[in-house]
């Protein structure tokens, strides 16, 4: 407001100039002075459209992080579960084979005693044996449990990372943007200059120049904005579309009902097994 304030104080004072130097420069004064006032509307809608860009650019970068976040938090959570599968997988007996074997050789063993004590001695080291045996090595329904929750975070994590890149091409579009209004202010700049010349030395050269650069700043103006609106038209969809996809792939509903199953299971476990002992250490009291 500044600028255009200046530039028509000096057509003010051209204006009286005029008067003294005859019809011609008084009417090229009027003429540079509606430039210079068109100049200053075309500064102000430039600085508008440089100011509207740098906060898109920077909401948009806002958003992208916070999808990044999102990423970040969900390879945390699959690496995480990636390492308790593998120590899971590392308890499991290393030869099938072998373990079959021996199996197969302690019921032979079994098998081979004739007395009842003894019969009953090998009962209760089996079952014993058995109960430790799945305390110590996972089960396949554990095994299947981490893998199926595994497997939805790795889904997760492409999508969100999909998500993540999609943000991209709009903050190149807009930095783009951005940096073509500050040619169109810069051109506006220029030529309010040039006018205020023009209007100080009744030169018609400077006043067409002048004119020339509000031409480019006008150019640079509507091009930048169709081009900038295509492509970010675009853009938003992909956007919108790999939004779409994540909340697809989110393995957060799994997760929660695998939790419940587990608050739910685990008390019941630890119950049963409190009963069973106590139900062992009554009998052998008796």
């Amino acid at each position: 407001m500044s600028e255009v304030t200046e530039m028509l104080e000096h057509a003010e004072h051209a204006g009286h100039g005029g008067h003294d130097g005859g019809g011609h420069g008084k009417g090229i004064a009027k003429y540079v002075g509606i430039t210079m006032a068109v100049l200053g509307v075309l500064l102000a809608l430039a600085s508008a459209f440089v100011g509207g860009t740098r906060t898109d650019l920077i909401s948009t970068m806002v958003k992208q992080t916070n999808v990044a976040m999102r990423y970040q938090a969900t390879a945390t959570k699959f690496r995480m579960l990636q390492a308790n599968l593998l120590q899971l997988n590392a308890l499991l007996p290393g030869d099938a084979a072998a373990f079959g074997k021996l199996e197969g050789d302690l019921h032979a063993a079994e098998g081979a005693l004739t007395t009842p004590e003894a019969q009953n001695t090998a009962k209760v080291v089996r079952s014993f044996h058995d109960q430790l045996f799945m305390t110590v090595v996972p089960t396949s329904s554990d095994l299947h449990a981490f893998v199926t929750l595994a497997r939805s975070y790795k889904e997760e994590a492409k999508a969100a990372q999909q998500w993540q890149e999609s943000y991209d091409e709009a903050i190149e579009a807009y930095e783009e943007a951005g940096e073509h209004y500050e040619w169109g202010m810069l051109a506006a700049e220029i030529g309010i200059v040039i006018a205020s010349i023009a209007l100080l030395l009744s030169s018609k050269p400077a006043w067409l120049v002048a004119i020339a650069l509000g031409g480019v700043c006008i150019v640079s103006l509507v091009v930048t904005n169709i081009q900038t609106r295509g492509t970010l038209r675009k853009t938003n969809d992909e956007i919108a579309e790999s939004a779409k996809n994540y909340s697809e792939k989110a393995a957060e509903d799994k997760a929660e009902k695998a939790d419940e199953e587990l608050f739910d299971g685990a008390p019941k476990a630890a119950e049963a097994v409190e009963k069973g002992l106590a139900a062992a250490n009554g009998g052998a009291q008796k």
